[in-house]
C-alpha cells in the first residue's frame, strides 16, 4: 500500500475488505500487511485503513505492542508452531527487539531488488 498513490490503496483496501467479508459473512476488521516492511506503511496508509472499516493493523516491524500505540499499525513477534516453549518465553520477552534495526533498513533492498527486476 505504500507504494501506491492515495486512490489506489484506498481501491485496494476498499475491496480486498470487501471481498473478505463477503467470502466470510461477517464484518472485517483487522489487517496485517502482507510484507508489512518499512516502505509498506506510513501514517497515511494508517489513516486509509481506519477510513475502510479496520480498527487494527499489524506491520512487519519486530516488537511488542506498547501503551500509546495507534491501533492500525501495530509490530509483531513471529511465533511459528515448531517453536519451543522457551524460545517464545524470550520472544515474549524482548528477544527480537534488536531485529527492529534490520526491519528498519530491510525495505530498502527490497526495493532495489524489485527495481532492477
Amino acid at each position: 500500500l505504500g507504494a501506491m498513490s492515495y486512490d489506489e490503496a484506498l481501491e485496494e483496501a476498499t475491496v480486498s475488505k470487501q471481498m473478505l467479508e463477503e467470502e466470510l459473512g461477517r464484518n472485517v476488521v483487522s489487517f496485517a500487511y502482507p510484507f508489512g516492511t518499512v516502505g509498506d506503511f506510513d501514517e497515511v496508509t494508517d489513516t486509509l485503513l481506519s477510513e475502510v472499516g479496520y480498527s487494527i493493523a499489524f506491520n512487519s516491524i519486530h516488537g511488542s505492542i506498547q501503551p500509546g500505540m495507534g491501533s492500525v499499525s501495530l509490530p509483531r513477534i513471529m511465533v511459528e508452531g515448531g517453536d519451543p516453549p522457551s524460545l517464545f518465553e524470550l520472544v515474549s520477552r524482548g528477544a527480537t527487539l534488536p531485529w527492529q534495526l534490520v526491519d528498519r533498513h530491510l525495505w530498502r533492498l527490497q526495493r532495489t531488488r524489485v527495481e532492477r527486476s
